[in-house]
């Protein structure tokens, strides 16, 4: 008899943190389904803003370090050619990428 009343106490506790653990997977995918999901394009865009940025100040940093003064006409075009250069490297390493 004692055996039997561990045996359904352990069933009783299996079943009731199985059920717990299916309330709280339920309960997580309810709320990335309502708080996270709808902010993901925000966060996209404001990630890609600041990415942008820091590639500017990265652009207008070598552009100095190459002694070029901010607002002439050969600091302008160090930025175009350090933004084509970008350009062409993020694009190559994409395309290589997609082989994969």
């Amino acid at each position: 008899m004692k055996s039997n009343r561990g045996w359904e106490l352990i069933r009783s506790v299996y079943d009731n943190v199985h059920a717990a653990s299916w309330a709280i997977v339920i309960a997580f995918l309810i709320y990335v389904g309502i708080f996270v999901i709808p902010i993901l394009p925000s966060i996209r865009e404001q990630y890609q803003r600041v990415r942008a940025q820091e590639i500017a100040n990265e652009n207008a940093l070598y552009c100095e370090k190459l002694n070029m003064k901010t607002g002439t006409h050969e600091y302008n075009k160090c930025l175009l050619a350090l933004g084509d250069f970008r350009l062409k490297v993020e694009q190559r390493i994409s395309s290589e990428n997609e082989v994969f």
